[in-house]
């Protein structure tokens, strides 16, 4: 068991790792003016500002586009829209792909470079500012605090017919969701152009690098417990073997990396278990706390169902009732620490979608440790919060 745990996690990491595609439905439009739909290779901010990768309809290779090849690129259904610009990157005027945040008469965009987030800031007229996050460039405190000023100087000359808006710029975090409530309010108040003030707003949730759902768990099933002898009593057995009915009460946190793979998923689980075991005239009642943190893997699913297989580490503490002064002499590790504190588990089940919620069916197997001989089997019944 101990050897297809370590194959089955070591076969998912792998997996995880040949799986680093995020492949959306979108089109690119060319310097001519063409509209080629296809599928979207969409990756990390800093990736997707300077190449597009993508696959023609009816095509199996991805091709890479730079800001120089192609006019824009945009995800299907309103997703994310990057636009090839030119704009002062670093006191640099560069040419990239920029995420449009929201497009009216003032624009917006975003982009992420050497691990900094840069926004900019388009005004009607054509008047560019830069702002961007110098707190975390590894400037002194003066170099970025002197930066920030200059770019929001600038930025401030865009929005300098409202006072208002002005105030919130410099008192602010500016930050993606602060700086497009701000435009968005500012062409509301004051768009001088025809027709609709705004014409593109981006939606975050529709191309977020991660998602997190949580599910609460319960269930019951079967353990089985090796108890060591922990002196040297010879007349005491050297192990005892309880056996049981176990309960567990969970919560799950299921983050789904969609830029990486949709097919996996990492959980963190926080489940509590209750074990009611005897053997003989030995018995006793366990309460077994433990955190559970490994991939889970979905496979091709529709609308109603995802089936799932999982397997990871658990980190746990066992705490133990009864009434019998012999089972004092005994103890469920005897390896040291690293035993005491470390266990596996796997397991399968399927997630059923309804219009409201999420619920869970699933089966899984726990060791106590990589040593002990002892471990416990469920089945558990689940729903989304």
């Amino acid at each position: 068991m101990k050897r297809l745990f370590i194959f089955t996690t070591m076969l998912l990491a792998f997996t995880v790792c040949k799986g680093q595609t995020n492949p959306l439905p979108g089109f690119i439009l060319t310097l001519e003016g063409d509209t080629v739909r296809g599928t979207i290779d969409y990756r990390s901010d800093s990736h997707n500002a300077s190449v597009c990768k993508f696959q023609k309809a009816g095509e199996t290779t991805f091709h890479d586009y730079h800001p120089e090849d192609i006019t824009c690129y945009r995800i299907d259904d309103n997703g994310a829209y990057y636009v090839s610009i030119v704009l002062p990157l670093q006191g640099k005027d560069q040419r990239l792909f920029a995420l449009y945040l929201l497009q009216g008469g003032v624009d917006l965009y975003y982009v992420k470079h050497n691990g900094l987030n840069y926004y900019y800031v388009i005004g009607e007229n054509g008047e560019v500012a830069e702002i961007c996050d110098y707190e975390r460039s590894g400037l002194s405190t003066e170099d970025a605090l002197t930066l920030r000023r200059q770019n929001l100087s600038a930025a401030g000359s865009i929005f300098s017919k409202d006072f208002d808006t002005v105030h919130k710029l410099w008192k602010g975090k500016n930050n993606a969701h602060n700086l497009t409530e701000l435009v968005r309010d500012y062409n509301e108040k004051y768009c001088a152009t025809a027709g609709e003030c705004i014409i593109y707003q981006y939606d975050e949730a529709k191309t977020a690098p991660f998602t997190n759902k949580w599910f609460l768990e319960i269930g019951g099933g079967f353990s089985s417990m090796k108890l060591l002898r922990d002196n040297n009593d010879i007349s005491l057995p050297s192990s005892i073997y309880l056996n049981g009915p176990t309960l567990y009460l969970a919560l799950c946190n299921d983050v789904t990396f969609g830029r990486v793979s949709k097919k996996f998923d990492l959980q963190t689980i926080f489940r509590a278990n209750f074990f009611h075991v005897s053997k003989d005239k030995h018995k006793a009642v366990y309460l077994y706390p433990e955190i559970l943190i490994g991939p889970k893997y979905k496979f091709s699913s529709n609308d109603k169902y995802t089936p799932f297989i999982r397997a990871g580490l658990t980190f746990n503490c066992f705490l133990g009732i009864h009434d019998e002064k012999e089972l004092d002499s005994y103890v469920l590790h005897k390896h040291g620490f690293l035993e005491r504190l470390f266990g596996y588990y796997g397991g399968l089940g399927i997630d059923i979608h309804t219009e409201k919620r999420d619920y869970r069916l699933s089966a899984n197997f726990n060791s106590f440790s990589f040593y002990s001989g002892s471990y416990f089997v469920t089945i558990g019944l689940g729903m989304s919060l």
